[in-house]
């Protein structure tokens, strides 16, 4: 069995390294501002699926798995990607604040022999305390909202204006780890380690 991850993600990798199951990366390439108008939970299970299912047109071996996942942002019903520049980081951090939102994680697990495929959404509440216009520009200066959906990472500053978080923590890192290890071992890949364990130790939270 070989198993790829679709995914550049450096904290994708890392977590899916918990799993000691030996894997490789490869980039799907896959635009992901192509269904910025639909439903969070159609959009992030269409562009994982599309992630994972582009990398194995490009597999020969036999028993190749490959996981695919896509994060994104909704608040009151619309999508946050990806900030473009700072100006555009500044607008989202600015509606967050103060504020519950929903991070979106579709996952979709396929063999590139017989293309049987999971596909499965998980949903995370964050809610944001309130931040000042200072806060807001000492946040953007850390440049941490560069690439992330949403305008930040879990694991940065912006931690410090966290109230609270309902679902998964793995999720809003953008790979729901018990999910994961439920669609791979319908797969018939099985994981041996503790991973609520492994994520207690590491992260401090179960999941």
């Amino acid at each position: 069995m070989k198993l790829i991850l679709a995914s550049g993600s450096e904290w994708r990798k890392r977590l899916l390294s918990l799993l000691e199951l030996p894997f490789t990366v490869q980039e799907s390439r896959v635009k992901e501002d192509q269904f910025d108008w639909e439903e969070a939970s159609e959009v992030v299970a269409t562009l994982a699926t599309m992630k994972a299912e582009a990398v194995a047109k490009k597999m020969t071996d036999e028993g190749t798995i490959i996981i695919g996942a896509d994060t994104m942002v909704s608040l009151d019903g619309e999508l946050i990607g990806k900030p473009a520049n700072r100006q555009e980081a500044k607008a989202i951090i600015g509606k967050l604040a103060g504020r519950t939102h929903e991070i979106w994680t579709g996952i979709c697990v396929v063999e590139a022999d017989t293309w049987e495929r999971v596909v499965e959404v998980e949903k995370t509440e964050v809610t944001f305390r309130p931040m000042n216009e200072w806060q807001v520009e000492q946040y953007l200066k850390t440049k941490e909202w560069e690439g992330k959906a949403g305008a930040y990472q879990m694991h940065g500053v912006i931690k410090e204006y966290v109230k609270d978080i309902v679902g998964s923590y793995t999720n809003v890192i953008g790979l729901p780890m018990l999910t994961l290890v439920e669609m791979l071992e319908e797969m018939g890949v099985w994981v041996e380690v503790d991973v609520t364990e492994r994520l207690n130790k590491i992260l401090g939270k179960p999941n």
